[in-house]
């Protein structure tokens, strides 16, 4: 920060020590103009902090031409010595300021180096630094912190500026020193992401909004992060200017009549006591999707209880609310919808297993012009699989439709001849192991880079399976199918997942486990390289907190994986990770749709389709006791080089 040259009557008086020279009133001009606001020249030629508010009324602490003493009535000045002594971070305007109880930085290319008393921080992808800081807050009291920001000042050294100015994330961790942070002994970085700024200039102030983190007194802490190549330097506390500081604006609160109960979601349609049974809820299953983007637009299969039919729907985004496009899908209350969006075609697959037991496949051609879905001729088709739990789809790349499920305890799968009217005989996955289930195992397709792949459950041998076919070759062929093992052992085994794809080649999978014991993983993510190699299990969140049902999506241009899922089996939360350096945060994760008005809301879905910030994401649950649809939309940030 370059700091502009002193009033006139500063400069004049190089002598004094934050002093008001005889005839230079705190009301005058040149003392009023912001040159800082609250500053005052010392002897030294460096700035200390003051409150000119605070002396405006102290015009006449002076020392006369040619004299060494004070000429001041003792009084005066001691009420001047006390007001200047004050903290510059109490301000009248209920507004306080924080610079940190420690800063420092970590550069991966330096790993055992300590950087606590450098002048600087930093925060760059390529090589890695990161940069911590921590603030104690206090005199909050029972305010509310209405915003707090946390600001930098980027350093003057030529190349200090950046294309991108970092993210900021809040770290759990309080008890870390200056002294003792290297890049060996760095702190995790466990919270979400609270602000990102894009490029900065050398010498520009940049703030991040850190509000949903500060909520009253207390200690913060907060880690400074960035994937770009080119570093961000930023001033440090030990520098001579532009420290970090944390600035907080407080309200007082106003008395308020009863709270309204918070309702994080909206509650849309019922859909009546026709749909669900004790085994089967309206969003269910947990690999099936019930949503799906396209022409800028989030549509879903939802129940009409008007029409008594599943209809088309499509979210209006000015209401937040579903509207009936009144497209018909399925008559059968208690049939369930998987979505594929392929190119201007929809394909759903409906299964039921009802009386009789009947799936059916859909196909149909979207009009922009119209913005509505038409059935194609010919459909729907009977398709096997009926009186399965639950039934997935997928197209390979070589324009194949496969379904995939169990049935009777075995893993079965179909796939289409010629044409999607079309289909070959099911038939139990050809692999040398796995395909007899536990009755309450389910099974999931995904297409893959040249091909397709089967993942399914198994509580017998406790192990998730994947069989991969290869395009092109026969579909029940042996041959033409390689299985591999997931995940295996320590009762890692759980009839819930979710898949999906990212573009290049890896397959991520949110699994539950059939775990019991205390903080042991319940819900963990697999990631599969493009070479069929699996991950070992990633901690998404544990035992304590009940999760069920996860749900996976895929942000890649901002580099994120959320795992949604129901809490208890009462309300929806989530969690995020680094895309490439998988690992959650610890705890039950944030609320995304919770409500006073439903205390069961579960079995969260959503689209097989990744999303980004031109699309946001919409995640769909229910609610048994009210007999209701709910749903949230997601705004998603753009990656810092997109802005």
């Amino acid at each position: 920060m370059t700091l502009p040259s002193p009033p006139r009557a500063a400069r004049d008086y190089p002598q004094l020590d934050g002093e008001i020279p005889c005839g230079v009133s705190s009301r005058t001009p040149s003392l009023r103009t912001p040159w800082p606001e609250r500053a005052s020249w010392h002897a030294s030629g460096k700035l200390r902090p003051i409150e000119l508010r605070l002396v405006r009324n102290v015009s006449h602490v002076c020392k006369p031409a040619g004299s060494a003493g004070p000429r001041v009535a003792r009084r005066a000045w001691l009420v001047a010595l006390v007001l200047l002594a004050r903290p510059a971070r109490a301000e009248a305007d209920g507004t306080l300021a924080f610079t940190p109880d420690a800063d420092t930085y970590v550069h991966a290319g330096a790993r055992g180096r300590n950087f606590g008393t450098a002048p600087r921080l930093a925060a760059s992808g390529a090589p890695v630094r990161q940069s911590f800081l921590r603030f104690t807050v206090s005199g909050i009291g029972s305010r509310v912190v209405a915003q707090a920001v946390l600001r930098f000042t980027v350093g003057p050294g030529r190349h200090a500026g950046s294309r991108a100015g970092g993210r900021i994330h809040l770290v759990n961790d309080n008890g870390w020193t200056e002294a003792g942070t290297t890049y060996h002994t760095r702190l995790r970085i466990d919270g979400p992401v609270l602000a990102e700024q894009a490029a900065v200039a050398v010498k520009q102030a940049v703030d991040f909004d850190v509000t949903t983190a500060v909520v009253g007194d207390g200690t913060y802490s907060f880690a400074l992060e960035s994937s770009a190549r080119d570093a961000v330097w930023y001033q440090s506390r030990q520098a001579r200017s532009g420290r970090p500081e944390l600035r907080v604006v407080l309200v007082t609160p106003e008395p308020k009549p009863e709270p309204k109960p918070e309702v994080p979601g909206v509650e849309d349609l019922g859909f009546g006591p026709a749909v669900e049974t004790a085994v089967s809820k309206a969003t269910g299953e947990k690999p099936e999707s019930k949503l799906w983007y396209d022409d800028g637009t989030w549509w879903a299969t939802l129940f009409s209880l008007d029409a008594g039919t599943y209809r088309i729907h499509r979210l209006d985004p000015a209401t937040d609310t579903w509207i009936d496009t009144g497209t018909f899908v399925d008559e059968r209350p208690m049939s369930r919808q998987d979505v594929l969006s392929d190119g201007g075609r929809l394909y759903m697959v409906s299964r039921f297993d009802g009386a009789p037991p009947e799936s059916r496949l859909l196909r149909y051609t979207y009009s922009p012009a119209s913005r509505s879905h038409v059935l194609d001729p010919g459909f729907p088709v009977s398709i096997p699989g009926g009186g399965t739990e639950s039934m997935t789809l997928a197209r390979d790349p070589g324009g194949t439709l496969w379904i995939a499920y169990t049935l009777d305890r075995r893993v079965f799968v179909a796939s289409t001849r010629a044409s999607d009217l079309d289909w070959r005989a099911p038939f139990v996955v050809p692999v040398g192991e796995g395909t007899t289930v536990d009755p309450d195992d389910i099974a999931g397709v995904q297409r893959l880079p040249g091909g397709i792949g089967v993942f399914w459950s198994n509580q017998l041998t406790d192990k998730f399976y994947f069989a991969v076919h290869r395009d092109g070759a026969p579909a029940a062929d042996p041959a033409a199918w390689q299985l591999e093992i997931a995940a295996a052992g320590g009762n890692v085994a759980d009839d819930h997942f979710n898949l999906k794809l990212a573009s290049d080649g890896r397959l991520f999978a949110a699994v539950k486990t059939s775990r019991s014991n205390p903080n042991s993983t319940l819900l963990g993510l697999l990631v599969r390289s493009p070479a069929g190699v699996w991950s070992p299990l990633y901690k998404v969140t544990d035992v304590d907190f009940n999760p069920t049902r996860p749900l996976c999506l895929l942000d890649e241009a901002a580099r994120r994986v959320y795992v949604f899922y129901s809490l208890d089996q009462s309300a929806i939360y989530y969690k995020v990770s680094d895309l490439d350096s998988i690992a959650f945060p610890d705890g039950r994760g944030t609320p995304f749709i919770v409500s006073t008005l439903a205390t069961d809301i579960n079995n969260p879905t959503s689209t097989k389709q990744n999303v980004d910030a031109s699309t946001g994401l919409v995640v769909l649950a229910s609610s048994t006791e009210r007999m209701t649809y709910w749903h949230r939309r997601l705004d998603l940030a753009a990656p810092i080089s997109a802005r």
